[in-house]
């Protein structure tokens, strides 16, 4: 997943402070180094959160220290992966009658030789990003991304 976390009040201003702090914490990117370019648009999770997903711009030669207590491993995965439609699959589930499609790229790692699978919230935001900023089709589901009604919903049918 990508660094992130909850607004906090008494630290953050904006919800794009709150990314900028979270980053710092969770990955040792200082704030000063990182250029914020956009934001993607909300995505509410079935989880009850709403995740306002900020683009931000860093060097590559930046120096990457994770949390260990909020992140596992720190993996850098090209940007030419994601655009290859082989590395993607996706499956759709179905709540209440309705489809949602659920995303998975499983990226090899040859510096470890271990298999990573980016899925879910992760691989839809990588998704909608490729759409928006290099005009790549690859999702072919004819299910749609759930709306905060559907996610309403479908909480009331899960109950």
């Amino acid at each position: 997943s990508f660094p992130g976390g909850k607004f906090e009040p008494e630290e953050d201003i904006t919800l794009k402070d709150t990314a900028l702090r979270e980053t710092e914490e969770e990955i040792g990117v200082p704030r000063s180094n990182i250029r914020i370019i956009g934001c993607l648009d909300d995505f509410p999770t079935i989880s009850k959160f709403i995740i306002t997903p900020f683009l931000g711009l860093i060097s590559k030669n930046q120096k990457l220290t994770r949390d260990e207590r909020e992140v596992q491993k720190i993996l850098k995965v090209p940007i030419d992966f994601f655009i290859n439609k082989i590395n993607f699959s996706e499956q759709e589930f179905n709540v209440a009658d309705e489809k949602f499609p659920v995303f998975y790229y499983n990226f090899y790692n040859e510096e470890n030789g271990q298999t990573y699978t980016i899925w879910g919230v992760t691989a839809f935001l990588i998704t909608h990003f490729l759409e928006l900023v290099y005009n790549v089709q690859i999702g072919a589901s004819k299910a749609r991304r759930p709306t905060l009604d559907d996610i309403v919903r479908r909480h009331q049918y899960l109950k």
